[in-house]
C-alpha cells in the first residue's frame, strides 16, 4: 500500500522497465518521456511519451476500514486503475512503427512489474502492479490525443497499471460509516 506518490511512482516505475531493455535492434534508444511532443526541444529524434490520461477507482474493492489497532481504523484504501497512453515518436514513420513494436514486445515480457523495477514508494514493498494492453476504438483514441494537443497520428496503445493502492488518510473508529460520492451512505 502507497500513499498519495504512488500514482507517480507508477509512471516512473513503468520508464524503468523501458529503459532498462538495451533496445536491441533499435539504436540509438528513444528518450522515454511523460510529456506530448512538441512541449521541449529534443535531442533524440526518436522518443516514447507515457500520459496518463485515465485514472478510475475499484470501488468493489475498497468498502472495508482497515484496523490499525483495537480502537483505531484507518479508512478504506483507495484501488486505482490507471490508463496510459503510450505513444512512439520518430523522425521517420517506420521507425516509429518499430519502436512501438519493440515497446509492446518489453511491456508484454513485463506483465507485473515488481522487485527492483518499482520506483520511490513503491520500492521495496513487495507490491506487484499488473500491465495489460487495452484496446481503444479510433474514436476513443482520437479523443484521448485532442485533450493532449496531439494532432498528428502517431502509433499508440493504451496500457491499463492496475493495483495501485493509496492508504487512506483518515482515522475513525470501527463503526464510521462510508459515503459514496454519488451522494449517500454506500459501499
Amino acid at each position: 500500500m502507497g500513499d498519495f506518490r504512488v500514482i507517480g511512482d507508477i509512471g516512473r516505475s513503468l520508464r524503468k522497465v523501458l529503459e532498462s531493455d538495451p533496445w536491441e535492434g533499435l539504436s540509438p534508444k528513444p528518450e522515454i518521456v511523460f510529456r506530448p511532443p512538441g512541449t521541449e526541444e529534443r535531442e533524440n529524434p526518436s522518443m516514447v511519451s507515457i500520459l496518463l490520461f485515465n485514472v478510475r477507482e475499484m470501488s468493489q474493492l475498497t468498502s472495508s476500514p482497515v484496523p490499525r489497532s483495537a480502537d483505531n481504523f484507518r479508512g478504506p484504501p483507495l484501488m486505482l486503475d490507471l490508463s496510459y497512453l503510450v505513444t512512439a515518436y520518430s523522425d521517420d514513420p517506420i521507425r516509429g512503427q518499430d519502436i512501438l513494436g519493440k515497446v509492446m514486445q518489453i511491456l508484454h515480457g513485463h506483465p507485473v512489474i515488481t522487485g527492483p523495477d518499482l520506483q520511490g514508494s513503491l520500492a521495496g514493498t513487495g507490491t506487484d502492479i499488473r500491465l495489460s494492453l487495452h484496446p481503444l476504438s479510433p474514436g476513443e483514441l482520437a479523443s484521448v490525443r485532442e485533450s493532449f494537443s496531439c494532432d498528428s497520428p502517431h502509433p499508440s496503445v493504451c496500457y491499463v497499471a492496475t493495483s495501485a493502492v493509496i492508504e487512506s488518510a483518515s482515522e475513525g473508529s470501527p463503526g464510521r460509516e462510508r459515503y459514496s460520492r454519488r451522494g449517500g451512505k454506500g459501499s
